[in-house]
């Protein structure tokens, strides 16, 4: 179904619970990426998402996705608690791991923006 059409279902079932909002806005995705992009976008979200969702307290999670041209851009923010960045390093779960093995592949860049109290924003770049 793309990309867009599967974040826009899987927001719509998260936002429907009522205890956090997703917003997306995604610009230049509407031509489909490789099968296999996709879905690494796709799970990196998910993967991310889960996270927010589970340590941030946050009320609002806002992601965009833009592709200009082979380069992609994702950014993925909520108002929560925030968190100490060392502690991605030392984490033992296969959260974090998966999200910088899908990255990885992509040939991506990840940058993590985040302290105690100040909620986390998350951008990742690559060319396809």
């Amino acid at each position: 179904i793309g990309l867009d059409a599967a974040l826009r279902d899987l927001f719509l079932k998260i936002n429907q619970s009522k205890l956090l909002r997703i917003n997306l806005e995604a610009k230049g995705i509407e031509e489909r990426l490789p099968a296999s992009v996709e879905i690494a976008v796709y799970r990196v979200i998910q993967e991310v998402l889960n996270n927010m969702i589970k340590h941030s307290n946050a009320d609002t999670i806002d992601v965009r996705l833009a592709r200009h041209g082979s380069a992609v851009s994702l950014s993925i923010a909520d108002n929560g608690i925030g968190f100490e960045k060392e502690l991605i390093a030392k984490s033992k779960g296969l959260g974090w791991k998966n999200i910088l093995s899908r990255i990885s592949m992509l040939n991506g860049q990840i940058e993590v923006d985040t302290q105690p109290g100040a909620g986390t924003n998350i951008n990742i770049q690559f060319a396809i």
